[in-house]
């Protein structure tokens, strides 16, 4: 499951912010290779993150983690060609750490979170051998 698309992506940020960043060989055309390595690459990445409080993939996927899949796309895109700023880098860091702030549930995406299991402990034992009554005493 990806949580971006090229059309996701030029809609975000435009067909010449995704051509700058996605030009490898300077002629002047997409390299749609690379845009759907970025896409499978934040994709992966959000995964790894969204896996820890929710079960992937997901049934229906929350808008903000389209918004952060097409950032963090643009981020691997603009790094791998060399064109990466200090903007890029921050919106990157500010999409990790909701990812963070998700994965340990200080963020809720608004999904049904799996069960994880029973909280309460149950304790089995033996017969008792030895009572008051079997022994004797008041």
């Amino acid at each position: 499951m990806t949580y971006a698309s090229k059309a996701e992506i030029e809609d975000r940020f435009g067909d010449e912010a995704l051509l700058f960043a996605a030009d490898r060989d300077a002629d002047g055309a997409l390299d749609l290779e690379a845009v759907e390595k970025a896409i499978a690459d934040s994709s992966a990445e959000i995964d790894t993150y969204v896996s820890q409080r929710y079960s992937v993939p997901l049934s229906t996927v929350p808008e903000i983690l389209v918004k952060l899949g097409c950032t963090m796309a643009m981020y691997e895109l603009r790094f791998s060609h060399d064109v990466l700023t200090d903007e890029w880098r921050r919106r990157y860091e500010d999409a990790i750490a909701l990812l963070k702030r998700i994965a340990d549930g200080s963020v809720n995406l608004g999904l049904a979170v799996p069960a994880t299991g029973s909280k309460t402990i149950e304790i089995t034992a033996n017969t008792r051998r030895m009572t008051r009554d079997n022994l004797g005493v008041l």
